[in-house]
C-alpha cells in the first residue's frame, strides 16, 4: 500500500517539474526574429507584448508609432495637421503656406516667394453708401454693392477666385439682363465684418467647397451704372 502511495506521488511530482519546464520553456521562447509575434503584438525579451499601434497611421495626429505606442510629437510631416511640418526636434510647427485658401487665414493672401500669409486690403468687406463704381472701394473696378437688409459693401475686381484672400469668391455681378458687368471679390461681409472683428478660420481643406450664397438681386442704381457701363446690376445666376 505504501508503495503504491509513494509510486503515486513519484508520477505526481514528476508530471508537476514537466509542466513547469514546458511552461518556463514556453515563456521564454515565446517569439524570436525568426517566430515574430502576430497582430498588434511586439517581441520584448523572447515574450510577445500587446501594442496599441503597428505605424503612425493608427495614432492621431500630432502623435506617431514609438515601439508600439502612440507617442506625443511627430517623426514626418504626415503626423502633423494640414498646414504644418514636423521640425528636427519631432515637433509639429506651423509650416511655410502654399495656398491662399487652404493655409491662411480669413481675408488673408500667401506669398508663396516667403511662405508667409499677410493681410488683404482694407477694401474687401469695407462698408461703403451709394452701390455702383465707388471711390469708397478704391476705384478701379471696385464696386460698392448692395446686400439688401444686410448693408453694402465694397467688393474687389477680380477674373477667378484666386485673385480673392481666403474666405472669399470671385462672383459674377449682372445687369438686368442676365450680362455680367463685372466679377467682385465677396463674402458674407454682414456675418464677419463687425467692428473690424476677425472672420473665421481658413477652410477644411476636407470639405467640399461651397459657392456663396448671396442675397439676389444686388441693384446697382441707374445713375451709377450710366457712369460705367449704361446697366443695373445683380449676382449673376
Amino acid at each position: 500500500m505504501n508503495t503504491l502511495r509513494s509510486l503515486a506521488l513519484l508520477v505526481f511530482t514528476l508530471t508537476a517539474s514537466a509542466m513547469m519546464l514546458v511552461g518556463c520553456a514556453k515563456q521564454a521562447g515565446e517569439c524570436s526574429e525568426k517566430a515574430p509575434c502576430g497582430g498588434f503584438a511586439t517581441c520584448v525579451d523572447g515574450s510577445c507584448i500587446a501594442k496599441s499601434c503597428s505605424s503612425s497611421v493608427d495614432c492621431g495626429m500630432e502623435s506617431y508609432c514609438d515601439v508600439g505606442e502612440c507617442a506625443p510629437g511627430c517623426q514626418s510631416t504626415d503626423d502633423c495637421l494640414p498646414g504644418d511640418v514636423c521640425d528636427p526636434a519631432g515637433a509639429c510647427i506651423e509650416g511655410e503656406c502654399r495656398d491662399t485658401s487652404l493655409d491662411c487665414a480669413f481675408k488673408e493672401f500667401c506669398d508663396p516667394a516667403s511662405g508667409d500669409c499677410y493681410e488683404a486690403s482694407g477694401y474687401y468687406c469695407k462698408a461703403c453708401q451709394e452701390p455702383g463704381p465707388s471711390e469708397d472701394c478704391g476705384g478701379n473696378g471696385n464696386y460698392c454693392l448692395n446686400l439688401g437688409a444686410n448693408g453694402a459693401f465694397c467688393g474687389v475686381t477680380c477674373d477667378t477666385t484666386s485673385d480673392c484672400p481666403s474666405g472669399f469668391d470671385c462672383v459674377g455681378i449682372s445687369d438686368g439682363n442676365g450680362n455680367i458687368i463685372t466679377n467682385q471679390c465677396l463674402t458674407y461681409c454682414w456675418l464677419y465684418i463687425t467692428d473690424g472683428a476677425r472672420g473665421p478660420d481658413a477652410p477644411d481643406p476636407a470639405a467640399p467647397a461651397l459657392p456663396p450664397v448671396l442675397p439676389d438681386p444686388i441693384i446697382v442704381p441707374p445713375a451709377a451704372a450710366e457712369s460705367s457701363a449704361g446697366v443695373s446690376g445683380e449676382v449673376a445666376p
